[in-house]
């Protein structure tokens, strides 16, 4: 295995909402073809950058996300070069913050041996610790809530008793 030197390119972009990414899209994927155009061998973008920090409830459009990833891809399959974004991923209803890694194992013939089983295998592992912290989650919220413990009501005050008397009962003193 060879040690050469590798072109990394690190772009830093100005943060942006997402009502703001359709204008800022043609930027962001002009600095990102700036970089591969210039010999970036691989180019890593902030989180949020497709399509930008998600604040509120808003629904995002997914074609928004699968146009960006296409032409991400575009420029991955003209350059060789790997790219790392950030970007959202639909799933269902839920809406999540994910890392995207875009390369081109088959048309890119120098890339490092092992590093696509690599990338697999801790993608794997990861999702396998994530499905295990998740059904531990689970498991300590239902161990340790408190409503599961006690019963469906309880006995605030007793308005009759027989077996204490009614100022007893009562936590406020009345002074007259």
């Amino acid at each position: 295995m060879s040690a050469r030197p590798r072109s990394v390119a690190l772009l830093q972009l100005r943060a942006h909402d997402r009502g703001d990414f359709s204008e800022r899209w043609p930027t962001i994927l002009g600095r990102v073809a700036a970089a591969a155009d210039a010999g970036a061998e691989l180019i890593v973008l902030p989180e949020g950058t497709v399509p930008g920090y998600v604040i509120g409830s808003e629904r995002v459009d997914p074609l928004l996300c699968e146009s960006a990833a296409r032409d991400i891809i575009a420029i991955a399959a003209g350059s060789g070069a790997t790219i790392v974004y950030g970007g959202g991923r639909h799933a269902g209803d839920d809406f999540f913050n994910s890392a995207y890694v875009v390369t081109v194992f088959l048309v890119k013939p120098d890339v490092m041996p092992g590093w696509t089983t690599l990338s697999l295998l801790l993608s794997a592992m990861f999702l396998t610790m994530s499905v295990v912290l998740g059904m531990l989650s689970e498991y300590l919220i239902h161990a340790l809530d408190p409503a599961a413990r006690r019963g469906r009501y309880e006995i605030c005050e007793e308005l009759t008793s027989g077996v204490q008397p009614r100022d007893q009962r009562l936590n406020v003193e009345v002074e007259v």
